[in-house]
C-alpha cells in the first residue's frame, strides 16, 4: 500500500511489518513511531518523547494527527550514543 507524506510530499510503502509492528518507508528511508524506536532502544516511549524534548533525538516529521516519526538510522545513532555514555560511566 502506497501513502503520501503530508509533510515531505513523497509516497512511500506501508503495510510492511518488522519486529516492532508495521513499518513506514518514504522515498528509500525506514521511519519508526515512537513507539518503535522505543523497543528497538530498549526503553519506554515516554522516555523516547523525553529524550525528543531535550534535543537528543530529533523527529523527522510529524503527522497530521500529531503522532512523531524518527528515521530508523536516527534511532540507531541515538542507541550508539546510549551505549557510550553507559559505558563510560560504567568505566568510571
Amino acid at each position: 500500500m502506497r501513502e503520501r507524506n503530508s509533510q515531505t510530499g513523497q509516497t512511500g510503502q506501508t503495510g510492511q511489518t518488522g519486529p516492532s509492528g508495521p513499518l513506514n518507508e518514504i522515498g528509500g528511508t525506514l521511519y519508526l513511531t515512537s513507539g518503535q524506536a522505543a523497543r528497538r532502544l530498549g526503553i519506554c516511549k515516554r522516555t523516547v518523547l523525553r529524550a525528543m524534548r531535550r534535543g537528543a533525538l530529533a523527529p523527522a516529521y510529524q503527522t497530521p494527527g500529531g503522532y512523531f516519526r524518527f528515521r530508523a538510522a536516527d534511532v540507531e545513532a541515538y542507541a550508539q550514543r546510549l551505549r557510550f555514555e553507559t559505558g563510560a560511566r560504567d568505566d568510571a
